[in-house]
């Protein structure tokens, strides 16, 4: 799941968006007199990101934080209002987000490789957000203490959470945003159970898994397990495995536990 309307994540000329890095605090000075509305910006360190954010930010609707693991603080962000796709792509200092209450325009937010964030706290006052990603990287293991501050999230329509785990296990925070209509979880995030909780109570919602397993086509002879199974710990097996019967008839007993 991509955020539909950031063209970041399309094909396009690069004469449409500004490529810019930044080694000190005197080459944000070239912003100046920049007339691109997009910038992908790397080499920030913190009193640069300051500057950026006070300065130069408010220029460009959609900003691109990469590889500016220096931050630690990303609070200098909750002055913007003119910002509408906002994407943080790796960083490994900060352990917070920010109070999106200012940021009025923002309507999609992408976390990429947020090493040490653990709670989302500060989502839930966004007042535009519609898309929001919090996605792990090859070779990352990302974990989110709850997904609690979802609940409170009223105008986002399409989530996508792809990381390892939720510590508290719980999916029921999704279940109480009002308008959401598109949802994609990695298949190891929670237990089965949540998934077809997820799945009885969403009926209206495109959910993606909503299935007890996922079944692949074979590539190759090499390899003889081609079925995902859905939930936490669980494993790829054989089309051919008893087991998927057992785990059809364990999905069909919690839809009708949640729809009850």
């Amino acid at each position: 799941m991509n955020l539909d309307y950031c063209i970041t994540w399309r094909k396009r000329e690069k004469e449409t968006y500004l490529r810019f890095h930044c080694d000190n605090i005197n080459d944000l000075k070239k912003l100046d007199a920049v007339t691109e509305t997009e910038i992908i910006i790397s080499g920030l360190k913190q009193k640069e990101f300051e500057v950026f954010c006070n300065e130069y930010a408010d220029k460009f609707q959609i900003v691109q934080l990469e590889h500016c693991n220096l931050i630690n603080d990303f609070s200098p962000l909750e002055k913007l209002q003119n910002l509408q796709f906002l994407i943080i792509d790796w960083n490994n200092k900060a352990t917070k987000l920010w109070n999106m209450a200012n940021n009025l325009s923002l309507k999609g937010l992408l976390l990429d490789d947020m090493m040490k964030i653990k709670h989302i706290d500060g989502i839930e006052r966004a007042p535009a957000l519609e898309e929001l990603i919090i996605q792990e990287g090859v070779d990352v293991k990302l974990y989110l203490d709850t997904l609690e501050p979802l609940s409170k999230c009223d105008f986002i329509k399409k989530l996508g959470i792809h990381i390892s785990s939720i510590t508290d296990n719980s999916a029921l925070p999704i279940t109480k945003m009002k308008l959401l209509e598109e949802l994609a979880l990695s298949t190891v995030l929670f237990e089965t159970e949540q998934y077809a909780m997820l799945a009885a109570r969403l009926k209206n919602v495109k959910i993606t898994p909503n299935m007890p397993y996922i079944v692949y086509d074979k590539i190759d002879n090499s390899r003889k397990n081609n079925v995902l199974v859905i939930g936490k710990n669980k494993r790829w097996t054989s089309e051919n495995s008893p087991k998927l019967k057992q785990y059809e008839t364990e999905w069909n007993e919690y839809i009708q536990k949640y729809n009850s």
